[in-house]
């Protein structure tokens, strides 16, 4: 029997146990370390009011009268254990409760009953028990100068020093490791170095020393470690790709602009396996500036409706077993493989779709222009300045260099005409310098996103979207394989709630109880809004939902969520997600795998001159990057201008109801 946490799914199994313990305790003593160590987990239940649907209020409460005393019990239990007895006690500890010994050790505080000899033989003789008595922190600083010399001792030691600092955790499971306070940064330092040439090295340990962010406070790495770590990484990356036993996977994708009549402006097949976009090139011909433009979103998709970015890395696009398997530094972007694909996709679009535009006389670089300086002028007379872009002739080296500055400078007049209501010159001038990343929208509530502090919208978010969560899998659907149960509810209506099980129904109730499912007389569930099951999609999707383009049902349901504090309101230029793609893409002050174009073009660190293919990968990825800019302020004049007339409309209804 184990309480993991509130929200895990085995808790309505691990209650039957419960229940059924603590009438078997009521009547005899726990008679070995095992039991005591059932009975923690137990109280932990209870403690967090874990309870099964068939338990009422006074139920509960009888329960967690019976259990008060386990403490006492365990403590009791604990104090008898001699220091000669802990070894062979240790030894019959069942494998899943070993974590609970430390921890109670370590919650009560009793050290006396081990010793540092037992201790160190203990972390000594297995590497899992070592990392257990890691995650306790009074146990780490009592035997802190055993633990350091374990560390300084033990070759694989870099792990722990990896996972604490470098490595990304995304199970609510995974505990945090304690380090003791007398070790060194140096000391840090020396157990990496060591590892790095030791004589069998992991490469996704490697990679991820390769990703480590220096930080005061965590670890900091010499530039001879980085580039010793960065060295091994290719050596090592060279062997398994020469391996004989390494399986090569190629990824093929077909982008096609034809000429034949009668096509849809796009269209996408799979032609022997491989996925496989036409685009016509008669719609192309026939669109004006404006749809130009817009084709990224219309046909390539690198926006939705709403203009949130299709290209951002997307949890719910990450296949869950290269989540698991793909070791990723926590200040890494998330640069999993759909989202490379999508982005290399995203790059041949745009090569492809600028040939189209240059044998019709024109290009992306005149058509993003004409948008830029006339369209929004004419439109929501923005009174923008002249965009410069390179000369067609120019090396694909110069291209970046020219180009790049014009992101920071599009943003930066924006801000002058959020902050000061026009594009003043002299104003630019003296401002202080902005990223991209920094720009502001005209709208105070320009995105809503979800308040990461806030426990029930993850938990709302994680039941309806995940399918981890396992709540479509209910009879009779289980054989139809729906993806979460947003997909379920969309598809079925007679699914009832008779038919889940108790530890199922926890969740459920929860939803319903949260206004975010209807159960009706008969238990059949339903979803209560569709506006709001809409928002709340756009919220796991792109974790921010952009209020002005939905409608007044839709705006008073992300009303509702942030007076309950699940969301929060952001006057940003892109939302938080777009910003850290953004940043992803030109520097790596955030991230440290970032492609850095910034750091390249900007800083000094260019790329060797004779890489043309390295300077046109580049370029086309610095103008998208500004493609996608302009339509986002192209859409924050849109949406400040229904803001305006959403709002002149409801001072009008109170004038007339004044009147």
């Amino acid at each position: 029997m184990h309480f993991f946490s509130i929200y895990d799914m085995s808790i309505g199994y691990n209650l039957v146990l419960a229940e059924k313990a603590i009438i078997k305790y009521q009547n005899a003593t726990p008679s070995n370390i095992n039991d005591v160590i059932e009975l923690y987990h137990i109280k932990k239940l209870l403690d967090n009011n874990c309870r099964l649907t068939t338990w009422d209020d006074d139920y509960l409460n009888q329960l967690k009268v019976q259990v008060k005393d386990y403490n006492g019990i365990i403590a009791k239990f604990f104090k008898a254990i001699s220091v000669e007895q802990i070894e062979v006690i240790y030894e019959s500890i069942e494998w899943g409760y070993r974590q609970t010994f430390w921890d109670i050790i370590d919650q009560f505080k009793m050290f006396n009953i081990i010793s540092a000899d037992v201790l160190k033989r203990i972390a000594q003789e297995n590497a899992n028990d070592f990392r257990t008595i890691l995650k306790c922190g009074f146990i780490v600083e009592k035997f802190k100068g055993i633990i350091r010399d374990i560390l300084l001792s033990k070759s694989d030691s870099a792990h722990i020093i990896i996972d604490k600092y470098i490595a990304r955790h995304n199970s609510p499971s995974d505990r945090e490791l304690f380090l003791p306070s007398n070790l060194t940064m140096e000391d840090k330092e020396y157990i990496i170095s060591r590892y790095l040439e030791s004589d069998s090295p992991n490469l996704n340990y490697v990679r991820l020393i390769c990703q480590n962010k220096d930080e005061q406070k965590n670890l900091i790495l010499s530039p001879l470690i980085k580039v010793k770590a960065n060295k091994l990484a290719e050596k090592l990356n060279d062997e398994l790709m020469n391996d004989e036993r390494t399986v090569i996977v190629e990824q093929k994708v077909g982008i096609e602009f034809s000429n034949i009549e009668g096509i849809k402006p796009c269209s996408f097949k799979m032609e022997n396996d491989i996925p496989k976009y036409t685009y016509s090139v008669r719609f192309i011909k026939q669109c004006d500036n404006v749809q130009l433009i817009a084709n990224s979103c219309y046909l390539f998709n690198w926006m939705n409706r709403h203009f949130l970015l299709e290209l951002i890395n997307k949890n719910s696009e990450v296949d869950v077993l290269e989540s698991i398997a793909f070791d990723m530094s926590k200040n890494a972007y998330p640069a999993f493989n759909y989202f490379l694909t999508k982005n290399r996709i995203s790059l041949c679009q745009l090569c492809g779709y600028n040939d189209i535009l240059t044998g019709m006389q024109t290009s992306v670089e005149q058509e993003l222009k004409k948008l830029y300086e006339v369209h929004l002028k004419d439109k929501y007379n923005y009174p923008s300045l002249v965009l410069n872009f390179p000369n067609v002739t120019d090396s694909w080296l110069n291209k970046c260099r020219v180009l790049l500055p014009e992101l920071d400078s599009v943003v930066k007049q924006y801000n002058t005409y959020v902050e000061y209501d026009e594009v003043d010159i002299d104003i630019i001038k003296y401002s202080k310098p902005l990223k991209v990343t920094e720009g502001k929208s005209l709208l105070i509530n320009k995105y809503f996103e979800i308040n990461k502090d806030n426990i029930d919208i993850s938990r709302v978010l994680y039941n309806m979207f995940a399918s981890g969560a396992m709540l479509n899998y209910v009879e009779p659907y289980k054989d139809k394989h729906y993806h979460c149960l947003y997909d379920l509810l969309s598809n079925e209506n007679s699914v009832s709630y008779n038919n889940y099980e108790d530890d199922q129904k926890h969740e459920i109730d929860f939803l319903v109880n949260q206004n975010i499912l209807k159960k009706d007389d008969n238990g059949l569930l339903s979803l209560f809004n569709i506006e709001q099951t809409i928002a709340l999609q756009s919220l796991w999707e792109y974790h921010a939902c952009a209020y002005w383009h939905y409608n007044t049902e839709g705006r008073n349901a992300l009303d509702e969520m942030f007076t309950k504090g699940w969301v929060v309101k952001k006057d940003n230029l892109l939302t938080t997600e777009e910003r850290k793609y953004f940043s992803y893409c030109l520097d790596n002050s955030e991230f440290t795998n970032g492609l850095a174009y910034r750091n390249h073009y900007a800083h000094g660190s260019t790329p060797p001159k004779d890489n043309e293919n390295i300077h046109q990968t580049a370029y086309f990825t610095i103008l998208k990057l500004l493609t996608i800019l302009i339509l986002k302020i192209e859409d924050d004049l849109w949406s400040a201008s229904k803001a305006l007339s959403i709002g002149v409309e409801e001072l009008n209804k109170i004038h007339d109801i004044i009147e």
